[in-house]
């Protein structure tokens, strides 16, 4: 008997609780984001009004997004905005010739950076293969071997433009 006692007591107050909490988390959830109050009065907006307010700061513009070769500074000033970072991917390729040929290519390795922007690369067309560079592998112990090169490009994958 005691014991369905205590049942019943902890029950009771976990009901308790539960009421008290929903009532308290009832107020903070919604659509709308609260201001304090303050002296000279507050606006309150909903989560779609700040997202509009927002969303015009800036656009990401992709390579994909045009048909046509379209310059970094270019893809920024159609929405009246100026480039304010760059997404580049780099890639290295690994060849088992000296001149870099696609039909010896052995291995292949890329990843995307997020560089600031500056002026030279301006006039950089978007999603165009730029090859940086096509050398013999050096190897560990220094050595250069003649039967291996490496190839490394980069692409200008897509601009953060910015008002």
């Amino acid at each position: 008997m005691k014991d369905n006692k205590q049942i019943w007591t902890i029950i009771g107050i976990t009901v308790i609780v539960a009421l008290v909490v929903s009532l308290g988390v009832a107020g903070i959830t919604g659509n709308v984001i609260k201001v304090r109050q303050s002296l000279v009065g507050t606006q309150v907006y909903t989560k779609a009004e700040v997202d509009s307010k927002t969303s015009n700061l800036c656009k990401f513009v992709w390579y994909k997004d045009f048909n046509k070769e379209v310059t970094v500074l270019d893809s920024c000033k159609q929405y009246g905005y100026t480039p304010k970072m760059i997404v580049s991917y780099y890639n290295k390729e690994l060849f088992n010739h000296v001149d870099c040929s696609s039909s010896y290519q052995i291995f292949e390795s890329g990843q995307d950076s997020l560089l600031p922007y500056y002026n030279n690369y301006a006039n950089r067309i978007l999603g165009e293969i730029t090859n940086l560079n096509c050398n013999n592998v050096t190897f560990p112990d220094g050595s250069l071997n003649g039967n291996f090169s490496i190839e490394s490009n980069e692409m200008l994958k897509g601009v953060l433009c910015c008002k």
